[in-house]
């Protein structure tokens, strides 16, 4: 039992109630009684994303109404099964909403949030956290699972640059409809980090985007994020309007700005999606074609400390890739492609001025 509850809590750590009850079932209909594992939870706490195995869920709703335009922005409630080894499972009765505007509109199933508020989180590290994105595979077509794949990569690409970045963990979901249509199917998605977790983990907390100004922006760490977008060819950013950028303020005196934190990938060249393309304050021409959209300097210091952490980072990344066995040899190869594309550029003796040809004037 404690090798159960130790696999459970790894995904559940952030999804625990405020009684922090679990249950060990094998049919998910019958109404059982709940065991408190409060006692349990300290010696798991901050795992989900530090573990790397993907986790497997079933997530059962009415999907049917879900994915329904009228249903945009309301909850549904949904029960969530953790599968343990064997035949057993741990159950959490969950709510879930469509969350992301363009993906609404374009997504046959949309990304989705998930809100634990009616289970909040006993554990004090975590307190007050209860919603979680979780990106999911948008449309049937089994390139749209790639998509998912790839994008998960990208994320963990980041993380091997700096710890400022969203953590995610990989799930094996088989969805169960209760609605009319019984749709289903499994599919692979992740977990994001919630930003409160994020900034606490970086000793950091979280800043208005609504007002933030230029000057206000630490200026490594928006070139950081400005080069990875290069990187992976992505222009659907933007720190003018906050455009995917959550905004962090580090809790220490000797770095006065605010930490830019990018998100959502699916654009990006490296993936080339088949709905992807450049935004329109973008000068890329396709998907694919790199763009820095980063803010013009007058000195190279900044890019050469940011350039020397990519540098560090590069043969790490095309091992994360290689490794990742869920997704085909081909498909591997051609993001590895794409990324050692960009450290040819990186590499010359000019790269400062050739990356950053295209740079912003700040806002």
């Amino acid at each position: 039992m404690k090798l159960y509850l130790s696999l459970f809590l790894t995904f559940s750590f952030f999804l625990s109630a405020a009684s922090q009850e679990n249950i060990t079932v094998k049919d998910t209909s019958e109404k059982c009684r709940f065991e408190p594992v409060t006692d349990t939870i300290s010696s798991f706490s901050g795992t989900l994303f530090k573990d790397e195995f993907p986790v497997s869920i079933i997530l059962k709703s009415d999907f049917t109404s879900f994915i329904k335009p009228k249903y945009d922005n309301q909850y549904l409630p949904a029960e969530l099964i953790i599968k343990l080894p064997g035949n057993d499972s741990i159950v959490k009765n969950i709510r879930i909403k469509t969350r992301g505007k363009s993906r609404k509109d374009m997504c046959h199933f949309p990304p989705v949030k998930l809100n634990f508020k009616t289970d909040p989180i006993a554990d004090p590290d975590y307190k007050g956290i209860n919603k979680m994105k979780m990106v999911t595979h948008c449309k049937e077509n089994s390139i749209f699972n790639k998509y998912i794949l790839e994008e998960y990569l990208i994320y963990k690409m980041y993380n091997l640059i700096t710890e400022y970045s969203f953590r995610v963990r990989l799930l094996r979901i088989e969805y169960k409809d209760t609605g009319k249509k019984k749709l289903g199917g499994k599919r692979y998605g992740f977990v994001i980090e919630p930003l409160p977790a994020l900034a606490k983990r970086v000793n950091a907390v979280k800043v208005g985007t609504k007002s933030i100004l230029y000057h206000e922006i630490d200026p490594l760490a928006a070139d950081r994020v400005a080069l990875f977008n290069y990187m992976i060819g992505n222009t659907d950013w933007q720190y003018k309007t906050s455009h995917n950028l959550k905004y962090i303020k580090i809790l220490d005196v000797n770095i006065p700005g605010a930490y830019p934190i990018p998100y959502d990938f699916d654009y990006s060249g490296i993936i080339n999606a088949s709905y992807a393309v450049p935004q329109q304050w973008s000068y890329a021409d396709n998907v694919q074609q790199r763009d820095y959209m980063g803010f013009c300097r007058e000195s190279d210091a900044y890019f050469k400390v940011i350039q020397k952490e990519f540098l560090d980072a590069e043969e790490k990344i095309y091992d994360l890739i290689n490794k990742f066995e869920p997704l085909s040899e081909r498909d591997r190869k051609q993001m590895i492609w794409y990324i050692e594309e960009f450290y040819q550029e990186l590499k010359y003796k000019n790269a400062f001025k050739l990356i950053t040809s295209n740079c912003r004037d700040p806002f």
